[in-house]
């Protein structure tokens, strides 16, 4: 089973593991691979649509159909937390389910490229975020079939990112998270 950190985007996202991994679709970072998707590419468009026979898509060929009807859903991690709704294909969707979309195809990003499971991640939230909004990111990776083995904000993961290799002790930084 592989261990993955996920940054859920409000307009992208990507998938890493601590594990070292080569090849094409693997891009080593500061200690972390970046798994890329089917495109070669290491992030993925955090949108959700519907095609014309109702099936779900997410990422590029989500936001490929923007500007056609039905709109995809785009930026619903600003309403996380939030008690709105999105049709999908002819169904309702809550802002968790929609999140849970993106994180079910970057879970199968992942267990593509690395031939193996993924059943528990490490998902980056804003530093803003309330706790209700947390809870709601939990409960789409629940929805996506993860176990959520931490939820981290996103200038503490900054911050462990940029001192996960640096052996200098003491050693005292500061994160912005510039929004």
């Amino acid at each position: 089973m592989a261990n993955v950190g996920i940054d859920l985007g409000t307009t992208c996202s990507v998938i890493g593991t601590p594990s070292f991994f080569e090849g094409k679709f693997f891009e080593n970072v500061s200690g972390v691979t970046i798994i890329k998707d089917d495109y070669n590419q290491r992030i993925l468009p955090s949108v959700v649509a519907a095609d014309r026979d109702g099936n779900i898509l997410v990422g590029r060929r989500a936001k490929a159909r923007a500007g056609m009807k039905p709109e995809p859903v785009m930026f619903v991690k600003r309403s996380m937390g939030l008690n709105e709704s999105f049709q999908i294909a002819g169904r309702t969707y809550s802002p968790e389910e929609v999140s849970a979309q993106v994180l079910i195809h970057l879970k199968e990003i992942a267990e593509k490229q690395l031939g193996e499971a993924v059943e528990e991640a490490v998902i980056t939230v804003p530093a803003y975020f309330s706790t209700l909004q947390i809870q709601k990111t939990a409960e789409a990776a629940k929805i996506a079939g993860l176990k959520v083995g931490r939820i981290v904000q996103e200038p503490v993961a900054a911050a462990i990112g940029y001192c996960y290799a640096d052996e200098r002790d003491p050693l005292t930084i500061m994160t912005y998270d510039l929004g």
